[in-house]
């Protein structure tokens, strides 16, 4: 490539880029507006509808509405039902967040323990009703050995707030249902004493005991957990 064609292919790419941050920066900036200003989820989601968000900027409305429901202290309520509504009426939407959730949870340790109960509260509200797909909890590390205490908090309070809104017979039917304790199956064995004494007290905490002693008869036959 000549080097003049080839400045110039460079300049063209640093131009897109700086029309890509300039676009999110004014995006990000108009969502504040609306959150605050809305008289409810109902309006902003109305609101953001008619903003005509282009495709490549649409997961900023997710990545700035979880940001507020860390940074808020009483709009929890207002930002859940606006992201029920999102999912339930656009699949893109719905995939952002669940997105957003596997960063939440490669990301967790720079939380503090406040915020990380207010993703638990906000994410256990999407799933229990249902706008999120309940596959996303099989991406949680349930070894308890290498997870940080940053990540143990989130889980148990996560699980806490799923089983507090759903109850726990269902919330123990759909963990068996997408078969959540696979991959640690996979990669630990019965003899880990440490590993399961973590995990049983995991249970306890939930009143779920079944789910574990499921869960170790099965490992210790070599099994993989199934349903």
């Amino acid at each position: 490539m000549l080097p003049s064609l080839q400045k110039k292919k460079i300049t063209q790419k640093n131009e897109c880029k700086n029309y890509q941050d300039n676009a999110t920066i004014v995006l990000r900036k108009n969502l504040y507006i609306i959150f605050m200003s809305s008289l409810s989820a109902e309006d902003a989601f109305q609101r953001i509808h008619k903003l005509n968000i282009p495709k490549f900027l649409q997961i900023n409305i997710c990545t700035t509405i979880i940001e507020c429901c860390l940074q808020e202290k009483n709009s929890l309520k207002f930002y859940i039902t606006l992201s029920e509504m999102l999912c339930k009426t656009d699949f893109k939407k719905k995939k952002f967040l669940e997105e957003c959730f596997i960063v939440i949870l490669q990301t967790i340790h720079r939380l503090d323990v406040i915020k990380i109960k207010k993703l638990c509260i906000f994410y256990g509200n999407l799933l229990s009703v249902n706008a999120l797909s309940w596959k996303i909890l099989k991406r949680i590390n349930l070894d308890l050995q290498t997870t940080s205490s940053s990540m143990r908090v989130f889980i148990k309070n996560l699980f806490l707030q799923l089983k507090k809104r759903i109850g726990g017979e269902l919330f123990l039917k759909i963990l068996k249902k997408i078969d959540i304790l696979s991959s640690t199956n996979e990669s630990r064995k019965s003899s880990d004493s440490d590993h399961l004494v973590t995990l049983e007290n995991l249970f306890k905490i939930l009143n779920m005991e079944k789910l574990f002693y499921e869960y170790t008869r099965n490992i210790k036959n070599g099994e993989v957990y199934t349903t």
